[in-house]
C-alpha cells in the first residue's frame, strides 16, 4: 500500500511494527471530517421525545455500564437543574436504541452528556455540547485509549469525570482551542486524502 493512515497513535505503532513502514500518518476519525451543520442534516426528532414534555434534559450513554456512584452525581445535576435524564442503552428507557438519526439530534439538543462512549464524545465535541468522560467499566483500557486520544487533541481533558463529582462547571463550555486545532486536522485528513487517491476531489 502506497498510503497508510490511522485514527490514533497507539494504531501507528502497532502497524510500524508490524509492517516496519515508519511512514504511518495519523488523522482524524472519520466524523471529525464533517461539519455540526452538515450533521445536523441528518438528525430526526425522535416522535418519543414528546414522552419528556419539552424539559431540559442530560444523555446518559454508557457502554460498560454504570457505577452507582456516577448515577448519584448525574442524578444530584438533573435535581438542581430540573433536567430530565435519558438513558439510551437502557432497555426500561423510552429512548433505549434510539436510531443513529435520532442519537444525532439527542446529543445536539442536550444540556450535558455523560458518557464511556468514544462516539457520543466526538459528536458531543462537534455540535458545542457540555459533556464528561467516565472510564468504561468492564477493563476495556484499549477502548479508552481512543478517547484519551481525543482528550489530548483537542484540548478536552477537563471533561474527564474526577472524585470531585460533577458541578456547574461541567455545563459549561468552551472548545474555542479544541475547534482551532480541529481545522488544522481536518484540512491535514482531506489533503492526504487527496494525494492518496490520486488528486481527486473529496
Amino acid at each position: 500500500m502506497n498510503k497508510v493512515s490511522v485514527r490514533e497513535r497507539t494504531a501507528a505503532k502497532i502497524v510500524e511494527k508490524m509492517t516496519g513502514d515508519k511512514d504511518v500518518e495519523v488523522l482524524a476519525d472519520p466524523t471529525l471530517l464533517i461539519s455540526a451543520d452538515e450533521w445536523a442534516l441528518l438528525e430526526k426528532r425522535p416522535t418519543k421525545f414528546d414522552n419528556i414534555d419539552g424539559k431540559k434534559y442530560i444523555i446518559n450513554f454508557f457502554l460498560g455500564g454504570m457505577d452507582e456512584i456516577w448515577k448519584n452525581e448525574i442524578q444530584k445535576i438533573a435535581d438542581k437543574y430540573d433536567y430530565a435524564i435519558l438513558n439510551l442503552l437502557d432497555k426500561k428507557d423510552s429512548f433505549y436504541n434510539s436510531d443513529p438519526a435520532e442519537f444525532l439530534y439527542l446529543i445536539n439538543n442536550a444540556k450535558l452528556v455523560c458518557t464511556d462512549s468514544f462516539h457520543a464524545s466526538v459528536f458531543s465535541f462537534i455540535f458545542n455540547k457540555p459533556f464528561v468522560v467516565f472510564k468504561r467499566r468492564g477493563g476495556e483500557n484499549y477502548m479508552y485509549s481512543r478517547i484519551q486520544n481525543l482528550m489530548n487533541t483537542f484540548k478536552l481533558n477537563n471533561r474527564e469525570f474526577n472524585d470531585s463529582g460533577l458541578t456547574k462547571q461541567n455545563l459549561a463550555v468552551d472548545y474555542s482551542a479544541g475547534k482551532k486545532i480541529l481545522e488544522k486536522e481536518r484540512k491535514k485528513s482531506l489533503e492526504f486524502l487527496r494525494e492518496a487517491l490520486g488528486g481527486k476531489d473529496v
